[in-house]
């Protein structure tokens, strides 16, 4: 039974290592905000609306441009949460100039016809929201790991006449559900939440 502890102890101080690490480079290294590259394209056909078709895929409207060919951008996620999907399927038709600002491929904003298909400050605000608090749900997977890691052999405990293993997973999981649930009714869900068509 000691022999199982030290592994998960090891595996633990793994997990505990690794996450520390992306907090510290979270925090000093990284900003958390999207660098977007902004052009001017036309399209090659109208846009297209993919719903999802099996486990792992996503709401998306797909655009091709004559420059560059053949290559496919597209507006999901939280992007797509805030954009006026309706309007943009029915005003962009095929040979439209668009205004947009991308990252990897994927469109935040469009402008066509003078008018603001997405709400860019509403996307960037809820980017930031997802980003601290996979920062915070990182810091509270160290703070949960940490007491296990201050024992060499697993504690036990005495109960009516028995003794019993203290169970550090039933700890974990306590914090963690704690810290999760107490961020959430601070801050709301909103930021988790994905794309719903009407």
């Amino acid at each position: 039974m000691e022999d199982t502890f030290g592994h998960r102890k090891i595996f633990a101080a793994v997990v505990f290592c690794l996450s520390l690490l992306w907090v510290v480079y979270s925090i000093f290294f990284s900003s958390g905000i999207t660098a977007l590259s902004e052009g001017t394209f036309v399209t090659t056909q109208e846009p297209v609306f993919h719903k999802p078709t099996t486990k792992g895929t996503f709401y998306s409207i797909a655009f091709q441009f004559i420059k560059p060919f053949g290559k496919q951008y597209s507006m999901e996620g939280r992007v797509l949460k805030y954009t006026d999907y309706k309007s943009v399927l029915n005003d962009i038709k095929a040979f439209d100039t668009l205004r947009i600002k991308i990252s990897n491929d994927e469109i935040y904003q469009l402008t066509a016809k003078g008018k603001n298909y997405v709400n860019l400050a509403a996307v960037l605000k809820e980017e930031m929201q997802n980003y601290r608090f996979f920062i915070f749900f990182r810091i509270m997977i160290c703070i949960a790991i940490l007491p296990s890691l201050f024992f060499k052999k697993r504690p036990t405990f005495w109960h009516s006449g028995f003794e019993f293993e203290f169970r550090f997973s039933y700890l974990f999981l306590a914090i963690m559900a704690i810290g999760i649930g107490t961020y959430i009714y601070i801050n709301g869900d909103s930021f988790l939440t994905g794309f719903q068509p009407d």
